[in-house]
């Protein structure tokens, strides 16, 4: 298993990603990026990477896929730096499994790679949120060692954001 930039030799496993995720909400972002042309998509999230052609929505970020063999098994998403918005709710890390691969421990293998990537960047307070409903995020961004430094409560929709801190020391 290992974590790997997108790239288009991965097109099947990805739009089968995509299907097995159905009408389920995406996590992160990236994977309701449009991918019909899948070279487009690829190159997207690279220029993205590097800071060009963002959208005025979003900050320069990076896309990694968990991959083993030819299989995507999930996607994580690594914002640079944070603007208010993110600071707030967002954090700089997104992150999914793939249905089919829950419940094996993924997410957190998934979540400290990242953070790995993270601190290679630079970064030295690393900001994981996730929805107080979601105790199973909750559990894995405890286990890896990331403090609660507030919770926030969204007026649109109606959440509650627990605010989790790492500061990228070992997990």
């Amino acid at each position: 298993m290992k974590l790997i930039n997108p790239n288009t030799d991965l097109q099947k496993s990805y739009v089968s990603y995509i299907e097995e995720l159905g009408d389920e909400e995406r996590y992160p972002y990236p994977l309701d990026l449009k991918h019909k042309d899948f070279k487009a998509l690829v190159r997207k999230l690279e220029l993205y990477s590097k800071g060009l052609h963002l959208p005025d929505w979003l900050v320069p970020n990076t896309t990694f896929w968990l991959v083993e063999g030819n299989k995507i098994l999930g996607c994580s998403h690594l914002r640079h730096c944070l603007n208010a918005e993110l600071e707030k709710a967002g954090g700089h890390i997104g992150l999914g499994i793939r249905p089919s691969a829950r419940g094996k421990g993924l997410g957190k293998i998934l979540l400290n790679a990242t953070i790995d990537k993270a601190v290679k960047m630079g970064i030295e307070k690393i900001h994981i949120h996730c929805y107080a409903d979601n105790m199973q995020s909750r559990r894995m961004i405890e286990s890896i060692g990331a403090v609660l430094e507030s919770a926030i409560n969204l007026d649109l929709p109606q959440k509650t954001v627990m605010r989790y801190v790492h500061d990228g020391s070992s997990y």
